[in-house]
């Protein structure tokens, strides 16, 4: 548990590298040098992103158990669980005052409940089978409404 720790403070800790220069990039790049800078400090952040959350779903199986959750990259996990610690990070980012970053969770959001519904719908041999979704279609449906709110 220890190394664990250890390994999410580094990500923690990070993280927020280049927040002011993501922030302030341009909409447009004066060259390739600087189109590289930031596709580098983007992915940086990225990884860091990566790596906090597979360790945050790692000491999740560890203190909870959950039997679907991987332990190591390319093990079987559940496609489907996510761990109520990363829940606070997700509903965090949906009620951030930036708008960039509320609509991106949004979004994220929305992607992930499709994802989940087209690929249990490829198993499906009644349209009704579509029915146990419907809070996901709702809240789909919310997040839409907030994504077009803010954005106009």
């Amino acid at each position: 548990m220890w190394g664990i720790k250890k390994q999410l403070e580094r990500h923690q800790f990070g993280r927020p590298e280049g927040t002011l220069a993501v922030q302030n990039m341009p909409s447009s790049f004066s060259s390739i040098d600087e189109a590289r800078n930031y596709q580098e400090l983007i992915l940086r952040r990225i990884f860091r992103l990566v790596g906090d959350t597979f360790t945050r779903i790692v000491s999740v199986k560890s203190e909870s158990g959950h039997a679907y959750t991987a332990d190591s990259p390319g093990e079987l996990i559940d496609p489907c669980h996510v761990p109520a610690m990363l829940l606070e990070d997700r509903d965090g980012s949906l009620a951030s005052l930036d708008t960039k970053t509320s609509m991106g969770a949004a979004l994220l959001r929305i992607h992930a409940l499709e994802a989940e519904i087209s690929l249990a719908g490829t198993y499906f041999t009644e349209e009704c089978s579509f029915d146990k979704y419907f809070s996901d279609f709702s809240e789909i449906v919310e997040l839409s409404r907030f994504v077009v709110q803010i954005s106009t």
